[in-house]
């Protein structure tokens, strides 16, 4: 039996770098619409790859279900937590939504549903997300906490 390419292990950790949650550089898309993703690891292993190759001091942090129910009550758009990246220079990543994680987290569910696509866009030096099953338009770069 093959890996479910539509599902990932849910993210139980974030990573910080100083006091900041780390996640990637994604481009506005054509509406407008601003991501806000956040790296998120599901066991140690995964957090230990991304940080053997990434240059900064990062420390793995719970990824608690209070701190994405307070980021979806704020509404700055939709948020989005990459999941088990292998570093900071991947070119391809897989997102899940914050409502799918938490809903993963609430229910104890060993996986979470990926919603969301990230193509690195040399031009624009940032990510481009991708709705699963949808091609990736070219849009303008935008910095995200």
């Amino acid at each position: 039996m093959s890996p479910n390419p539509d599902v990932a292990a849910t993210p139980r950790y974030v990573l910080i770098d100083g006091e900041n949650r780390l996640g990637p550089i994604v481009a506005s898309d054509e509406s407008g619409m601003r991501f806000s993703p956040l790296y998120g690891f599901s066991d140690r292993q995964s957090f230990d790859t991304f940080c053997n190759a990434s240059e900064l001091a990062l420390k793995p942090y719970p990824l608690v279900m209070g701190y994405l129910r307070a980021q979806l009550e704020t509404g700055n758009g939709p948020g989005l937590i990459v999941v088990d990246a292998a570093g900071p220079r991947q070119t391809h990543l897989q997102a899940a939504t914050l409502e799918a994680v938490l809903e993963s987290q609430e229910k104890k569910l060993p996986q979470v549903p990926l919603s969301h696509g990230l193509a690195f866009d040399e031009a624009a030096r940032a990510y481009r997300s991708i709705n699963l099953g949808q091609e990736a338009t070219p849009s303008a770069e935008s910095r995200l906490p």
